[in-house]
């Protein structure tokens, strides 16, 4: 289950990091241009740092230790991601739905 909540934790907090790589990218190429020193964004509020502190109590720090436990790490973290997409359609769809009556 601890390999589940990880990857709703990326899924969730996928928008907020992706947005914080487009910045990173652009700052850095403002500092090239203009010989600025603007900051890197480390850790943004919503990205999947914060979502793995939410759910830290049910996601396991120890790592693999063989084969057999690095596939089922990876199948539960594919199940989180999915369980995660599905929900957040459903959450779509019903929204959509309700808007259109």
């Amino acid at each position: 289950m601890s390999d589940v909540n990880e990857g709703i934790a990326l899924t969730l907090g996928a928008p907020v990091d992706l947005m914080t790589g487009a910045l990173n990218i652009g700052m850095r190429g403002i500092n090239a241009i203009a010989r600025t020193e603007l900051p890197q964004i480390e850790s943004p509020v919503g990205g999947s740092d914060t979502m793995r502190s939410f759910l830290a109590s049910t996601i396991s720090e120890a790592g693999p230790q063989n084969g057999p436990q690095r596939y089922a790490r990876r199948i539960g973290q594919e199940v989180g991601l999915d369980e995660a997409e599905i929900r957040c359609k459903e959450l779509y769809l019903t929204k959509s739905d309700s808007l259109s009556e």
